[in-house]
């Protein structure tokens, strides 16, 4: 009983472990961002793209507070690309004030940043790793307490029987 248990809790521990190192991967993966030919033309139009972690656009309320947020820096939505990016775009002519602006205007990340996911992540597959390891150690040392064990001064020899 205590083998399948232990056996069930080292399995699911290292479910939990590949689990979030898939997910680091991905989320080092999901930051580069491509996007089509959206060089200025003509048109003397500028693009970017803006992203956020674990599908944050699917609320009409962020992408309205990310609007509000890049209006005040000339940018205006060019369309949802999908749940974690914004394509964005402002004339040419916004440049000459972004010296005066006190926020980057070219920012690309809203939400928790890359390093605090990655932070969260490590310190979530420490704690996978710790809490069976004390279990183990608890168990173990539980079995140890339990056992006689004598110096070799107190174990008793038989001396040999002469032929």
């Amino acid at each position: 009983m205590v083998e399948a248990f232990l056996i069930g809790l080292l399995s699911l521990d290292l479910g939990i472990l590949f689990a979030s190192v898939e997910q680091m991967v991905k989320s080092s993966n999901s930051e580069e961002v491509t996007s089509d030919d959206l060089t200025p033309g003509k048109d003397d139009w500028e693009y970017k793209i803006v992203q956020v972690r674990g599908g944050g656009f699917r609320s009409l309320k962020a992408i309205q507070y990310v609007c509000q947020q890049e209006a005040k820096f000339g940018w205006t939505l060019l369309e949802k690309i999908d749940d974690n990016r914004l394509r964005l775009k402002r004339s040419i002519s916004w440049r000459a004030k972004d010296s005066l602006l006190k926020q980057n205007p070219y920012r690309t990340d809203y939400g928790v940043s890359g390093d605090f996911m990655m932070f969260l992540s490590v310190m979530a597959t420490l704690m996978v790793l710790a809490i069976p390891a004390y279990f183990g150690y608890k168990f173990m040392r539980h079995i140890f307490d339990d056992l006689e064990v004598k110096t070799p001064r107190q174990i008793q020899v038989p001396s040999p029987r002469p032929k």
